[in-house]
């Protein structure tokens, strides 16, 4: 069906659900939906218990378009990069964006010399039609010619892309210039739903995400030289964290800092905390993650966790520091404290 925003619990429809007007009027009772509106929209009515108000206003994007013309409100007239129609777009608008590899093109934000290939400056919602393993953004390289995935303003919403090959500066801002290789996110306002991140390199913070709120998200082989390997100050819902890693530095192979709830982290690594670094966690699986100490968790939250099949080089195999309620912390590997080291 194609929901808003599933793992937030919002089942209203995404702008692309397929149960848009695709109802038949001769049932319909009443003369509102679930929300108080109305509960025909379009000329008929939509499946479910809520009615989707509007397609517009809308911005479309295909890679195809013959005639791009702003502010691209038909596949008709759609631009031919997504930037196009983020810029012709206001506040609450949708972007829509049809299949493919959008890789040129690039925009610095924030006042800061680092390429992104995308910035979405306001807060709308960029939506593809099909989902991440049709449609993806592509970043590049890292240093002085690096160019990050997507730069995310606080509000705005980004759901089914891949973001992949993103890369930051290796120096400057350390914040702003070598952090969050495929998103950075002004806060965790911005919402990333039903993407995945995949080969992004971050000089210091967050491979593939810095800050914002990851729904149903796979957050694979991405990696940071210093922290969070695959996200940093980020949260994080119904999201995997697999074989991100850290090349050197503090901690957090698949997560350093934030929340995560119902998360699976496996098969990260870094030298604090294999799975994450000074996180809280709520009903995640923690397992086959190594790191020097604390091959699971360090210094971590843990509440209705399961940790298993972690291993270490030095003390706690499952978890180091923090505290654990009602987890199991268990068949973990280390030479000192197999589960637990403090």
């Amino acid at each position: 069906p194609s929901f808003a925003n599933l793992a937030a619990g919002d089942f209203h429809l995404s702008v692309v659900s397929p149960c848009i007007n695709s109802g038949n009027n001769a049932f319909v009772s009443d003369d509102a939906d679930l929300d108080g509106h109305p509960r025909i929209a379009g000329g008929t009515v939509d499946m479910g218990a809520y009615e989707f108000q509007s397609l517009s206003p809308g911005h479309f994007v295909s890679l195809s378009s013959v005639n791009p013309v702003s502010p691209y409100a038909s596949w008709d007239t759609a631009a031919t990069n997504i930037q196009d129609a983020i810029d012709a777009a206001s506040a609450g608008d949708f972007v829509i964006v049809s299949n493919g590899i959008y890789q040129t093109g690039g925009r610095t934000a924030g006042g800061y010399a680092l390429t992104n290939r995308v910035v979405v400056d306001k807060a709308v919602t960029v939506q593809s039609v099909n989902g991440a393993k049709f449609t993806a953004i592509a970043g590049f390289g890292k240093g002085s010619s690096a160019v990050r995935g997507v730069y995310l303003a606080g509000g705005a919403s980004l759901t089914g892309f891949t973001l992949m090959n993103g890369g930051t500066m290796t120096s400057g801002d350390m914040t702003n210039q070598q952090s969050g290789a495929g998103v950075w996110c002004e806060d965790n306002s911005a919402i990333i739903s039903d993407c995945i991140f995949t080969n992004n390199y971050a000089w210091e913070y967050g491979g593939a995400a810095y800050q914002g709120t990851l729904n149903n998200c796979l957050i694979v082989s991405n990696s940071a030289f210093f922290s969070g390997g695959g996200t940093f100050r980020a949260d994080a819902n119904n999201s995997s964290f697999i074989r991100n890693r850290i090349i050197q530095g503090y901690g957090g192979g698949g997560a350093c800092y934030g929340t995560l709830n119902s998360c699976l982290v496996s098969s990260n690594f870094a030298f604090n905390g294999g799975g994450v670094c000074s996180n809280l966690l709520n009903n995640c699986l923690l397992k086959k993650n190594s790191a020097s100490i604390g091959g699971g968790a360090y210094n971590s939250v843990l509440v209705n966790c399961t940790v298993v099949s972690n291993t270490v080089s030095s003390t706690g195999g499952g978890m180091y520091g923090g505290s654990a309620t009602n987890s199991i912390i268990y068949y973990n590997s280390a030479p000192v404290d197999v589960n637990v080291g403090s």
